[in-house]
C-alpha cells in the first residue's frame, strides 16, 4: 500500500519561492471551494519532491474522487508529462482574485486541461505552468517577464482580462514571446505586434452584431449605455458600439460607472434615463461592476430591453437577476447548444460533469493552436512558433470550427445572441440560450 504523506496545506499552497505566482504543480493556487483536500496537497507535496509517479496517482484520485478541478487535471497531466525524457511547455494565466475572476478562471482552466489531455493522449508531451496575474497589471507585468526569463516556456495562454493583456502584451511583444488570448476583446490589443494572437473575436464584431440586434430587432432609436471608463475592455466596447449606431442615428443617453466618479448616482440616473425615453439599455461594463449591473436589473423591472458584453455572461446574471433578469440578451462567441452533439461538448460535458462556457471552448481553441503549432515548427522556439502561426495557410481544429488568423493575429468569427429563458439547465430558475 502506497504510504500516506502528512504535509502542511499552506505550505502547498505558499510553496517556496517569492514574486509572482506560478505553479506547473508543486503549489496551490486555488485557495478554497474544496480544493484543500489531503489528496490534492500530497500531490502537490510529491510533485515538488519530484516523485512525478507517486503525483501522478494523488492528482488523478483527487480528480476522480472530488468535483473535477482543473487545476488538478493540468497538475496530473504535468506529472505524466515530467516522466517524458522530452516535452514542451506552454503557460496560461488566469486571475484568482475575487469570486468573479476565479469562476472565470476556472472557466479557462477547464478548456486548456482538456486541451492537453487530449494532446497526451495522441503520444504528445505537453507542459502547462499555470500563472496568477492576481488581476493587478503590475502583477500581469512581471508574469510576461518571469515567463520571457523562462527559456522553456515557448507560448503564453492569456491573460482573462483585456486590462491585463494590454498590461502584459508589450512585454511579450518585446521579448518575443507569443500571447494568445482567449478572452480579450480589446480592438487595441491587435495593434501591439505580430506576436499577439487571439481566438475571441475583438470587439468591432461584437459591437456590430449588438448594434444591429438593437436596430433591426428592438427597432430602438434612443438608448442607455452604461459602461466603465476605467476599463480598457469596456471602454473599447462602448466606442465600438457608439460607432455601429452612429449610421443608423440612435439616440445614445451615456452613464459611465466609474466607481472614481463619486457624482454618479445609479438610481438618479435610470430615472433620468426613463424621463428622457430610453427604449432600451446596453450593459458595456466589465465584470467588476457587477453588482451594479444587478441592481440595474433589479430598478429596470423588465420594463426596458437590455442588452450585454460577453463580460456579463455570468451565472450570478440569472442567480441573483432572477425573473428580472428575464428576456436579457448578451452577446457571446460560442453556446453548447448551439451544437450539443459536436465533438467538444459532448467530451466537455463527460470531463466536467456539466456544460461549458464560451470561455471554456475558446481557451480550448488557443490551446489546440498552440499544440498544433508546436506539432508543426521544425524547431522548438518562440520564434519558429510564432511563423507557424502567422502563415496564412495554418489551420488547426477548434471547439467551434477551424482555428486560423488574419494578418493582425484576430480570429475571424461570428458572434451570436443569448437570451435569459425560465429552464434549469444550470441548477436554477433560469438559463441563458442562443436564438
Amino acid at each position: 500500500m502506497p504510504s500516506t504523506l502528512t504535509i502542511d496545506v499552506t505550505a502547498a499552497s505558499q510553496g517556496e519561492r517569492s514574486g509572482p505566482r506560478t505553479s506547473e504543480g508543486e503549489r496551490l493556487l486555488l485557495d478554497g471551494d474544496g480544493d484543500r483536500h489531503s489528496l490534492k496537497a500530497e500531490g502537490i507535496l510529491a510533485y515538488r519532491l519530484g516523485s512525478f509517479v507517486e503525483a501522478e496517482r494523488l492528482f488523478s484520485e483527487s480528480f476522480t474522487q472530488n468535483e473535477p478541478d482543473p487545476e488538478t487535471l493540468i497538475y496530473f497531466n504535468n506529472a505524466l508529462v515530467s516522466q517524458q525524457a522530452e516535452f514542451v511547455t506552454i503557460a496560461v494565466v488566469v486571475s484568482f482574485n475575487g469570486e468573479t475572476a476565479i469562476h472565470t478562471s476556472k472557466e479557462i482552466l477547464r478548456g486548456v486541461a482538456q486541451a492537453q489531455r487530449e494532446f497526451i493522449k495522441t503520444g504528445n508531451a505537453l507542459k502547462v505552468v499555470i500563472g496568477d496575474d492576481q488581476l493587478d497589471p503590475q502583477i500581469a507585468q512581471q508574469l510576461a517577464l518571469s515567463f520571457a526569463e523562462n527559456p522553456a516556456i515557448l507560448g503564453v495562454i492569456g491573460h482573462p482580462d483585456s486590462d491585463m493583456s494590454l498590461a502584459a502584451g508589450d512585454v511579450y511583444q518585446q521579448v518575443g514571446l507569443v500571447m494568445m488570448s482567449a478572452t480579450s476583446t480589446a480592438i487595441s490589443l491587435t495593434g501591439i505586434g505580430d506576436f499577439i494572437f487571439r481566438t475571441i473575436p475583438n470587439d468591432l464584431i461584437a459591437a456590430q452584431t449588438m448594434a444591429t440586434y438593437v436596430s433591426d430587432e428592438l427597432k430602438s432609436r434612443k438608448i442607455a449605455v452604461f459602461y466603465n471608463s476605467q476599463s480598457d475592455y469596456s471602454r473599447s466596447l462602448y466606442q465600438s458600439f457608439l460607432d455601429a449606431l452612429g449610421p443608423q442615428g440612435t439616440v445614445v443617453i451615456t452613464a459611465d460607472m466609474d466607481g472614481q466618479a463619486p457624482s454618479f448616482d445609479l438610481a438618479q440616473f435610470m430615472g433620468r434615463m426613463e424621463a428622457e425615453g430610453a427604449e432600451a439599455i446596453a450593459l458595456l461594463t466589465n465584470a467588476s461592476k457587477l453588482s451594479e449591473v444587478l441592481e440595474i436589473i433589479q430598478i429596470n423591472q423588465r420594463r426596458l430591453p437590455i442588452i450585454a458584453g460577453d463580460a456579463l455572461y455570468n451565472l450570478k446574471i440569472l442567480e441573483a437577476g432572477a425573473v428580472n433578469a428575464e428576456g436579457l440578451v448578451v452577446a457571446i462567441p460560442w453556446h453548447i447548444l448551439v451544437n450539443p452533439s459536436a465533438i467538444f461538448p459532448v467530451s466537455a460535458r463527460e470531463l466536467w460533469q456539466g456544460d461549458v462556457s464560451w470561455r471554456t471552448a475558446l481557451s480550448y481553441d488557443a490551446t489546440r493552436a498552440l499544440s498544433k503549432a508546436l506539432q508543426e515548427t521544425p524547431t522548438y522556439d518562440r520564434q519558429s512558433l510564432q511563423n507557424i502561426l502567422a502563415d496564412p495557410n495554418f489551420s488547426a481544429t477548434g471547439a467551434i470550427n477551424k482555428i486560423n488568423f488574419s494578418p493582425s493575429g484576430d480570429r475571424n468569427q461570428s458572434i451570436l445572441m443569448v437570451r435569459v429563458v425560465q429552464g434549469n439547465r444550470y441548477g436554477l430558475d433560469y438559463q441563458f440560450v442562443p436564438f
